[in-house]
């Protein structure tokens, strides 16, 4: 018998997701979350996005916005159900951002797959928190629904930009999820020390991935942005 989720909807969005249905179609499965206006009006791109400086700022906004809603949503582990399902909520409410970043470099085909992994970690933090708090070994559930978004992940940057290595992916998603992992079983346990290292650590890699994925579209597609002025 496998534990419950928290609530209806994220039940829903994992049930649906481990159909692996087309973004478009989890989108329409989940009004709760997603709404129709979300899904057929992305907002408009940047329009200095071709400005590295920008192109970098904005992706490491993203991820800056990204770990720290995680974060939030690990700290409400050993809160009420109300707290737990607001940072649920928030913590899916601009992650389609991140194709909106990336759609007028590559195709929707990419970016849509890009945001595809990025939810499923979100997606899988959810149900570890829950596996945790029941007393549920997260070992098999890692493996299942942790690992195969990592080399997703791995495999589809690799296979749009040979700039990216498959194993540099891999290595920094794995810590990042372990890091998440060790945070949720710290919140439960009330080992702050534990849990501010773990976050620290995820946070880092955070960073260190950000940085790598902005500069790795900014060496493939040189012409898509603007010179750099020379001093």
């Amino acid at each position: 018998m496998e534990p419950k989720l928290y609530k209806k909807k994220i039940t829903t969005i994992v049930k649906e997701y481990y159909k692996m249905l087309d973004d478009e179609d989890v989108y329409k499965s989940s009004p709760e979350i997603y709404t129709e206006d979300v899904v057929n009006s992305y907002p408009p791109g940047n329009p200095a996005l071709f400005d590295s400086t920008t192109f970098k700022e904005s992706v490491n906004a993203y991820f800056d916005s990204y770990a720290k809603k995680i974060e939030d949503l690990i700290s409400a582990a050993d809160k009420s159900e109300d707290e737990m399902s607001a940072a649920e909520e928030n913590l899916f409410r601009d992650i389609w951002t991140i194709a909106t970043i990336m759609r007028p470099l590559y195709s929707a085909e990419f970016s849509e797959k890009l945001l595809h992994q990025f939810r499923s970690f979100a997606l899988s933090q959810i149900q570890l928190i829950s596996f945790v708090r029941s007393g549920w070994d997260t070992k098999n559930w890692t493996d299942r629904i942790t690992n195969f978004p990592i080399n997703d992940l791995a495999n589809i940057l690799s296979s749009y930009n040979n700039n990216f290595n498959r194993e540099m992916i891999r290595s920094h998603w794995t810590t990042i999820t372990n890091a998440w992992l060790a945070a949720i079983r710290a919140k439960i346990a009330k080992d702050t020390a534990k849990f501010d290292e773990s976050i620290k650590i995820a946070n880092q890699h955070i960073k260190e991935f950000a940085d790598y994925l902005a500069e790795g579209v900014i060496k493939q597609k040189p012409n898509m942005f603007l010179p750099q002025p020379t001093l």
